[in-house]
């Protein structure tokens, strides 16, 4: 499989350097899995803890409004981040540079945006929490 959008007719017919780092041999599906299994493990858990901090220390009658906001907001980000971040990738020359440059942007996104709320979550100075 070639990487390029427009292979020549002698690059296409040529063998293709794997994509990835993980292999091309059968060994290559148990690093894939384990990789997936990591990174699946990782995202539920964050999906919990981010439910459970959105909903944690409120009344009964407004956790079912803040898990519902929480929710939705994880529903705009992938509704939005899907297609802007396929847009990203589509402007690199090849499928491979596309790739990573939407992942680079893609975390350099959510490092800003860890940025802001570690800001906005910051005791301004002067001031203490309620006992």
């Amino acid at each position: 499989m070639s990487l390029s959008r427009r292979p020549s007719a002698p690059a296409a017919a040529a063998p293709q350097p794997t994509a990835t780092r993980v292999g091309d041999s059968r060994a290559m599906y148990g690093r894939l899995m384990l990789a997936f299994t990591v990174g699946f493990v990782g995202h539920v858990a964050a999906i919990v803890a981010y439910t459970v901090t959105a909903t944690s220390g409120l009344p009964d009658g407004e956790q079912g409004l803040a898990t519902g906001l929480s929710t939705l907001t994880q529903q705009v980000a992938l509704t939005v981040g899907i297609p802007v971040m396929s847009a990203v990738a589509a402007a690199a020359p090849t499928l491979l540079s596309g790739i990573r440059l939407a992942l680079l942007v893609d975390g350099a996104v959510t490092l800003l945006g860890a940025l802001a709320v570690h800001r906005g979550l910051r005791e301004p100075s002067g001031a203490s929490l309620p006992r």
